[in-house]
């Protein structure tokens, strides 16, 4: 999204969360954080992420090659990886998980996996190209940052935002 459509979607919530008497939570899915000043537009920003981070929403990261090594790795040959396996793959989508935690000032609060391991976006990064990949991504999230925070990242912080917002004590 365009930082003037953002703006409006923010604006627009505001507006419902004061009709509404409480802060809607923002979602989004399929992403990459933003790194360099010509990074991919709809790669999100600091500021984006500070503003999600304020509604307590999440941002699940995209497991496309192209989106999340941009601006982090050397544009590649046409159709190629940046990538070469899974734990070069790892260590890219940490960074990201790293970025959202720092922008955010919350670790692992507003942080998720948005897959989209579909078929559409190709190249995929290496080493997580199925739904069964997703499992030993878990387990290296756990080896990394603790089972308790690998299973925020995994699943609990969009089934929370989700249940949170729709089911309010």
């Amino acid at each position: 999204m365009s930082q003037r459509a953002l703006d409006d979607t923010f604006a627009v919530l505001e507006e419902c969360d004061r009709e509404l008497g409480r802060t809607a939570p923002v979602l989004a899915t399929h992403v990459a954080t933003r790194h360099g000043d010509e990074g991919l537009a709809y790669n999100v920003t600091r500021g984006t992420v500070e503003s999600i981070a304020a509604r307590d929403g999440v941002m699940g990261l995209i497991m496309g090659d192209h989106l999340m090594a941009d601006g982090l790795r050397p544009e590649p040959a046409k159709g190629e990886r940046r990538t070469v396996d899974f734990n070069d793959s790892f260590e890219l989508l940490c960074t990201h998980i790293d970025t959202i935690d720092e922008w955010s000032g919350r670790p692992f609060r507003h942080v998720g996996i948005g897959s989209d391991l579909d078929g559409f976006i190709k190249p995929t990064l290496a080493g997580v190209e199925t739904a069964e990949d997703m499992c030993k991504l878990e387990v290296a999230l756990a080896d990394r940052y603790g089972p308790a925070s690998a299973d925020q990242i995994c699943s609990g912080n969009a089934l929370r935002m989700l249940y949170d917002y729709r089911w309010p004590s």
